[in-house]
């Protein structure tokens, strides 16, 4: 008997231990269920905010000029800040928001338009639209020096042919583009402008561009067939530029300007019924100006009242 219970008496205690194993386990899953349990259920309401996404430089991104990295992506750049339950409360801006400017040198402007933004065919660039877009950026604290690739009358056929060289030879940091006035319209015309963007990025992978929708020439005596052209043509430009939820189809456009919400008449075109007055030149600058503005963060202006 004394043997037959030594022999029993390990598996006794090995089947205790088991025994106190499990119930270990068990008091190890109620705790689990307890702690998932107490998660507040208003989290599935909604009312608590899901965690910040991080948003990944863009592929274009470069070590020079890269893209920003922004950890909460609900915060918008015009500088309102989101807050739980209540309106969008409107943060001031601050030389601190300025981003994507050279360091060491003047922000360089590169004008690419024919002659219907008077000032970019002029060699001296204070003229036209560079007087309040130098302006504006003055006001903004940021150096800036501009260059001109314009010629009146000029269309995508003109263009293509010497962008590359420009760009090689101005090195600019930005290209304002308002070409497709004097293009018939037309499927030839849309792959000449998708093909100035092509090159301008074949040249320089960090330069970015401004285009535009070009002004639709409606005063007398403008002739008819711009009237009837300009249409297709900014659908064209829209097309090129933009997919179809309305974002640049190429990281490097920062913004489609639209020159053609600025007034046809006498007030701000001039009496060839083509070119913008002084007046619509203003108008002009500020359109560029806001374009560019979420790119640089720079600092907003109200939108015009016409």
């Amino acid at each position: 008997m004394d043997d037959a219970g030594g022999d029993r008496r390990p598996r006794k205690i090995a089947s205790v231990r088991r025994l106190l194993f499990l119930a270990s386990a068990l008091v190890g899953l109620v705790t689990v269920g307890l702690v998932v349990d107490s998660v507040p259920s208003d989290a599935a309401a909604g009312t608590v905010p899901p965690p910040a996404r991080i948003v990944w430089p863009s592929a274009s991104a470069t070590a020079s000029n890269p893209a920003p990295v922004r950890a909460n992506p609900t915060v918008p750049r015009n500088g309102a800040i989101p807050t739980r339950g209540t309106a969008p409360v409107q943060r001031a801006w601050t030389p601190n928001d300025l981003r994507h400017l050279p360091r060491d040198r003047p922000l360089r402007i590169l004008g690419c338009c024919d002659s219907m933004t008077p000032g970019c065919t002029n060699t001296d660039t204070d003229q036209g639209y560079w007087t309040e877009l130098g302006r504006l950026l003055d006001a903004a604290g940021v150096r800036y020096e501009c260059s001109n690739a314009s010629i009146g009358g000029q269309s995508t056929v003109d263009v293509v042919g010497y962008i590359r060289n420009v760009v090689r030879a101005a090195r600019p940091d930005v290209i304002l583009i308002n070409v497709m006035t004097n293009d018939a319209a037309g499927a030839e015309s849309k792959a000449r402008y998708q093909r100035i963007l092509d090159d301008i990025f074949a040249t320089d992978p960090n330069v970015v561009v401004a285009p535009t929708l070009i002004e639709i020439s409606r005063v007398p005596p403008a002739p008819a067939w711009l009237a009837n052209s300009e249409p297709a043509n900014n659908a064209a430009i829209r097309d090129v530029c933009l997919d179809g939820n309305g974002a640049p189809r190429h990281p490097r456009i920062v913004g489609l300007g639209n020159m053609s919400k600025i007034p046809n008449n006498t007030k701000y075109v001039d009496g060839g019924g083509i070119h913008f007055t002084p007046a619509g030149q203003v108008m002009a600058a500020r359109e560029w100006y806001r374009t560019i503005t979420p790119w640089f963060g720079l600092p907003p202006i109200p939108q015009d009242v016409y």
